[in-house]
């Protein structure tokens, strides 16, 4: 028995995300924002320091952009990259984006 394809009409139609910008709150840091830009399918945040750091190796020396020119395609890599920015743990990062 051959299987007969799908019509068009009753095909899974795939839903264009939405451009969107949500506010962050991560310790250590003022309040701050995040998105997603539905043109490059990419998420994005923008950190700024609670206070202004003279330690060289503290992250929060200025503000920290993580851009959409990263092409992060995922929740938890965008996750990653403000852990890594910021030095936070990964799971505090992730909460902090979802809460």
């Amino acid at each position: 028995m051959t299987q007969r394809p799908l019509p068009k009409s009753a095909a899974p139609a795939r839903r264009r995300a939405e451009r969107f910008e949500r506010s962050l709150a991560l310790p250590g840091w003022s309040p701050s924002t995040w998105g997603y830009d539905p043109a490059l399918e990419s998420f994005w945040a923008e950190l700024r320091p609670d206070r202004v750091a003279d330690d060289p190796g503290d992250p929060r020396r200025g503000t920290v952009l993580i851009s959409r020119d990263h092409l992060i395609t995922t929740l938890p890599g965008l996750a990653r990259a403000v852990a890594r920015s910021t030095q936070v743990g990964d799971v505090t990062a992730l909460r902090a984006l979802t809460a």
